[in-house]
């Protein structure tokens, strides 16, 4: 009876775990089998799509750079956006399928003098912060505790721009508990809760066996 009681514990944290976990997901433009040149003149703006749990994530406005020239704060693959760049926009703009939660992604200054920065959704969040230059390891960790599907990325500085972005993450949970401080838990999903009742179920049918 111990053992069965045990192994419904067991069922219901595994369950819990994977409701609130199913959709995590980082995209890392070098998991993705993504790359590019070192130097923004060696390439031109172009939309890259990312297959991701919930769908294609959309980065449109720049390009893959990587090994970055004059970005030592990251040198693997970023998407990338300058006034330098040939159809390079700002800002960049990642669309995602549906409506995501706990969402964050670092961003670079690529300018040689401090700059500001903003992150914002179609939901109202936004978030400025203030980088110092390339040289001095300009970048920062941007978040939200809730999204909508549509994130910008954009500089004040217009006529001179120049930023990336990497590890764009989104729907980070651990076990319930959110990794953004205020960030709701979402509720389990049907197809999760009806993974739970067959593992329950097929502890019951072992008991019966063995009993």
């Amino acid at each position: 009876m111990k053992t069965f009681i045990q192994a419904i514990v067991t069922a219901l944290a595994f369950g819990l775990f994977a409701s609130q976990t199913a959709h995590a997901y980082v995209i890392d433009f070098d998991s993705e089998g993504l790359s590019g040149p070192s130097l923004a003149s060696q390439t031109s703006a172009s939309t890259i799509i990312v297959m991701t749990p919930i769908g294609n994530v959309t980065f449109s406005g720049g390009a893959i750079l990587t090994n970055e020239a004059s970005l030592p704060a990251d040198t693997t693959s970023v998407y990338y956006t300058s006034f330098f760049l040939s159809g390079g926009t700002n800002p960049i703009t990642v669309t995602f399928p549906t409506n995501i939660l706990n969402f964050s992604l670092d961003v670079y200054n690529g300018e040689t003098y401090s700059d500001t920065f903003t992150v914002s959704d179609n939901l109202g969040n936004t978030n400025t912060q203030t980088l110092t230059s390339n040289s001095s390891i300009g970048n920062t960790l941007v978040s939200f505790a809730a999204a909508g599907d549509v994130v910008t990325i954009s500089t004040t500085d217009t006529s001179g721009f120049d930023l990336s972005i990497d590890n764009i993450a989104f729907d980070q949970t651990v076990t319930g508990i959110p990794t953004i401080p205020g960030a709701p838990a979402p509720a389990p999903e049907p197809a999760s809760i009806a993974l739970l009742g067959t593992s329950l179920f097929g502890f019951g049918l072992f008991r019966r066996r063995r009993a």
